[in-house]
């Protein structure tokens, strides 16, 4: 074991921590307060770094061989080197890279393995969108602008087509996010941990992969369902938003805000996974998906195209966070889930514009509204959220995090 790999000793994978504040309530029942590993975020620090300086090779790989020859000849349409470049050099490096650190630092906490996944998930699809030419202008002005913009996310002026600064109020408004995301997730773990994820008893075993068609449709089903999707819709707020304060700090740009409250705040289907949830991921699969296949095909099949791609990029995910453990990911179940959505899409644009669906979006109290559009999907959310529950993501994510836990009498 080298200097670098001794660096990831503790593994990060039991909640061992002993409380460091304790207090009684007026019940009389004790509690203890729970505080984050410092170790946890010195490993999280390294990994950010590494795979930022990754994304940013890759970034110029892409801008070189990719984006400039498009912009010197704009009329000639798709390039052939640009998918040699692609597929024989961008993809490989992309897709191996993260097994070799996974296996090199002997990863095991899955909130690191999700770290390092994060480089693939998004950089093969901004390669894709190069590939295809669809690229917005701003990053394509010159090579910092589509470093940033593919690296961590930038927000650009539409007017000078330069990102756009950290300011003090935009720094402070992202720290306040984040300070309220944290204490909402934080708040949330507390309390479905002890009831591992699943407070309300169903026919199945908590969150699992198999319900049958009636249980689906049960009122303690679709609480948990609702709750999972909660706790993980704070989890990808606080940390994104973690991150984004980082890259405010040393690259002194705005980043694009991920979660916009989509539980809480949507106003229909396409509206959560257009504009509310991981907006980033969305952008990424718009261009490298959707107008790609839109070119050539109608809109729904672009639609499907597109919840077909998220459904894939999801089933490779679990994949790599199964690595090298006893479980087995449940296959499919991803692409079914997301394929349901891709419907509920189309059906939008089909009866959307019904008189019903205006009246409900006028009298309605908008989170109301929003808890139905969330509720279209929640039936068959145990085959997303399932995988999350069952190889212990939450109990791994947990040790970053303050915590109440009650105390044995």
């Amino acid at each position: 074991m080298n200097a670098f790999q001794a660096q990831f000793t503790d593994k990060f994978t039991v909640d061992d921590r002993t409380p460091s504040f304790t207090f009684t309530l007026w019940n009389l029942k004790s509690y203890g307060i729970l505080v984050p590993e410092p170790a946890y975020f010195t490993q999280v620090a390294i990994l950010l770094f590494i795979q930022t300086i990754v994304a940013v090779m890759m970034a110029v790989i892409i801008y070189q061989f990719v984006i400039l020859p498009q912009k010197a000849k704009p009329a000639v349409g798709l390039n052939p080197s640009s998918f040699l470049i692609g597929f024989g050099v961008v993809f490989p490096i992309i897709l191996y890279e993260p097994l070799w650190m996974i296996d090199h630092l002997h990863l095991e906490s899955l909130n690191h393995k999700m770290l390092i996944i994060s480089l693939p998930s998004s950089l093969s699809l901004r390669c894709l969108e190069a590939m295809f030419g669809c690229t917005p202008e701003e990053p394509k002005k010159n090579i910092l602008n589509y470093i940033t913009y593919a690296t961590i996310g930038s927000c650009f002026d539409s007017t000078t087509q330069e990102p756009i600064r950290t300011t003090r109020s935009s720094f402070y408004s992202t720290l306040r996010n984040f300070s309220l995301s944290g204490l909402a997730f934080n708040v949330l773990l507390s309390l479905l941990a002890p009831s591992k994820f699943a407070p309300f008893e169903t026919k199945a075993v908590g969150i699992s992969h198999f319900h049958d068609f009636v249980n689906m449709f049960s009122v303690n089903h679709l609480i948990n369902n609702f709750l999972m999707t909660l706790l993980l819709s704070s989890a990808l707020s606080y940390f994104s938003m973690g991150i984004s304060l980082i890259y405010n700090i040393f690259f002194q740009v705005q980043t694009v805000k991920l979660v916009h409250n989509p539980i809480f705040n949507s106003k229909s289907p396409s509206d959560f996974w257009g504009r509310k949830w991981n907006t980033h991921i969305h952008s990424c699969l718009k261009g490298a998906i959707f107008k790609p296949v839109r070119a050539y095909f109608s809109r729904p099949i672009a639609v499907l195209a597109t919840f077909v791609a998220s459904g894939l990029m999801h089933e490779c995910i679990t994949v790599y966070l199964y690595r090298d453990t006893a479980l087995t990911p449940s296959y499919g179940n991803n692409m079914i889930f997301f394929g349901w959505n891709a419907v509920l899409i189309l059906l939008e644009s089909i009866v959307g514009g019904l008189s019903i669906f205006k009246w409900i979006g006028k009298t309605f109290p908008g989170p109301l509204v929003s808890i139905l559009v969330v509720l279209t999907a929640l039936p068959l959310g145990h085959l997303f959220l399932s995988d999350w529950i069952e190889i212990g993501y939450f109990h791994h994510i947990q040790i970053s995090c303050f915590m109440v836990v009650p105390l044995e009498s």
